[in-house]
């Protein structure tokens, strides 16, 4: 027993749990430690998981298979989810974390979030201008309870009272360029608005511009 403890001490092994298999190799007095193997879902136990509720934002593309689902969620607030092979058609995942829908999501996380698991609730009828709004302004990680609440309402919010929630009002904003007020956009990267005449000064993609005006 002593030999087999200093054994252990010499190859910085702690925990006698991990262990399957300890033994010498030849003359040299070489450890050699055999680990269990285990498998994917049994790592997958061990990371922080959650379970919550989640609006999908958006969801866009990484690599050629896989994809990362913008999330607010119930419990944690904004989340962005990476979806393992979730642009294949085969996935299982794909159709139910799609855009405009409330699903139950199942979250793990180890150095990024993943999402492992989800059902697709209900479907939703928000503008785009909404969602994109949520994404890029919503603090990440952060709980909102009223804001998940206005956005899983049956009455659906307009740009407007999203924007003023998330402290953005176009009542009480100007163009950033020339001043003009009541301006028709919003800029999500720059925070500011914009008027029809210098937006194309921004140079800003569809995906940095919400319309205002409903």
């Amino acid at each position: 027993i002593l030999v087999l403890y200093m054994l252990i001490r010499k190859a910085n092994v702690e925990d006698l749990d991990e262990i399957d298999k300890i033994y010498l190799e030849g003359v040299t007095d070489e450890i050699k430690i055999q680990f269990p193997s285990r498998s994917k879902s049994d790592i997958i136990k061990e990371m922080p998981e959650y379970r919550t509720q989640a609006i999908v934002l958006d969801k866009e593309p990484v690599r050629e298979q896989d994809a990362v689902a913008h999330l607010f969620t119930k419990s944690h607030g904004r989340v962005a989810a990476k979806l393992i092979s979730g642009r294949k058609i085969t996935s299982k995942l794909a159709a139910h974390f799609e855009p405009n829908r409330i699903v139950t999501a199942r979250l793990v996380e180890k150095g990024s979030v993943r999402a492992v698991d989800g059902v697709c609730i209900r479907k939703l009828n928000l503008p785009w201008g909404v969602m994109l709004a949520v994404k890029e302004l919503a603090p990440p990680w952060e709980a909102d309870a009223e804001l998940y609440a206005l956005l899983s309402a049956a009455e659906q919010p307009t740009v407007t009272e999203m924007l003023a929630y998330l402290g953005y009002d176009p009542r009480f904003s100007f163009c950033l360029l020339c001043g003009k007020t009541v301006p028709e956009y919003f800029l999500v990267k720059e925070h500011e608005f914009a008027c029809r005449e210098c937006l194309p000064s921004f140079m800003a993609g569809g995906d940095e511009v919400i319309y205002i005006r409903e």
